[in-house]
């Protein structure tokens, strides 16, 4: 049988073959240097789990200019699985009408891959990470991520004031390498 790491162990009793894709696409990385030997991978570095925020500041709202971008690579250079992404939005000015987090209606999300130009994700922020704090987390199946594969990531202002603060949080499994 093949080696597949406890944390995904609730992955191999109901979808074994994703568990096995995803222990493949951690120990099968081209930076781990026991990629090519499947026979090391249980003695080997284990699975961690990481937040990796992305903060944006002082989105504008003025029109034409109201988008602010940066490029990363969520996993440093090495393969990544994305199990988990939530958002929060702070206004500059405070608003009595209006519920928690509602501004992720009015600020467009656009995640692009930059190697070969393809759109991932598009939308509001509340369709794509979910809309309230009391339901922060838009769950989903993981995503297997590739190291060194820069993405860019847009966010398009709509809500017609200054937003101080995007803050884009993303749960990410790496393996414990040392580096």
């Amino acid at each position: 049988m093949a080696f597949i790491p406890p944390e995904f162990a609730g992955y191999a009793e109901k979808d074994p073959g994703f568990a096995l894709a995803m222990t493949k696409h951690l120990y099968g990385d081209p930076s781990y240097p026991g990629a090519n030997r499947p026979e090391l991978w249980a003695d080997g570095p284990k699975v961690q789990f990481v937040n990796r925020n992305l903060t944006f500041t002082d989105v504008p709202a003025t029109p034409g200019a109201n988008t602010s971008e940066q490029v990363h690579d969520l996993g440093g250079g090495r393969n990544y699985i994305l199990f988990g992404r939530s958002v929060t939005v702070l206004g500059s000015t405070a608003r009595t009408a209006q519920l928690p987090n509602q501004d992720t209606d009015f600020i467009n999300y656009q995640e692009e891959v930059l190697f070969g130009r393809a759109i991932v994700e598009e939308g509001p922020l509340s369709i794509v990470f979910g809309s309230t704090p009391a339901f922060p987390y838009a769950l989903f199946r993981p995503e297997l991520g590739f190291g060194g594969m820069l993405r860019r990531y847009t966010l398009e202002n709509n809500t017609g004031t200054v937003v101080s603060s995007v803050i884009l949080g993303f749960q990410l499994a790496l393996l414990d390498t040392g580096r």
